[in-house]
C-alpha cells in the first residue's frame, strides 16, 4: 500500500474499508491478548471485501520471535462492533 495514502488517516474514528475477506486469528506467537488478531482468510469470510472498520489506535503486545519476547505496538480496528489487531494495514483502505 501506498504510504501517502495512510499518511494523516490512522487516527482514531477514522473509516476504513477491508480490502480482503478477513477472519479472527489463532496467532501462536503471541500472548494471549485483550484483543484477537485478524487476518486475510481464504476459507471463512467472517468479514467479507468492503466491509468497514474504524480505526482503534495502536495497543502493545507481547509476541516472541525466536525464543524472545518483545513487545510490539500493533495497529487496531473496530470491525462488526468487535475492537481487532492487524500485523497487516496493506488490507486495510481509507473509505472515500
Amino acid at each position: 500500500m501506498n504510504l501517502e495514502l495512510l499518511e494523516g488517516k490512522l487516527v482514531p474514528g477514522t473509516l476504513f474499508c477491508l480490502l480482503r475477506p478477513m477472519a479472527a486469528e489463532n496467532n501462536p506467537y503471541t500472548k494471549p491478548s485483550q484483543y484477537p488478531y485478524i487476518q486475510e482468510s481464504w476459507y471463512t469470510d467472517s468479514y467479507p471485501a468492503n466491509s468497514l472498520a474504524i480505526y482503534a489506535g495502536t495497543v502493545r503486545v507481547e509476541e516472541s520471535k525466536g525464543g524472545s519476547v518483545f513487545r510490539a505496538p500493533r495497529h487496531s480496528f473496530i470491525i462488526g462492533g468487535v475492537r481487532y489487531l492487524t500485523i497487516n494495514l496493506n488490507l486495510f483502505k481509507p473509505a472515500q
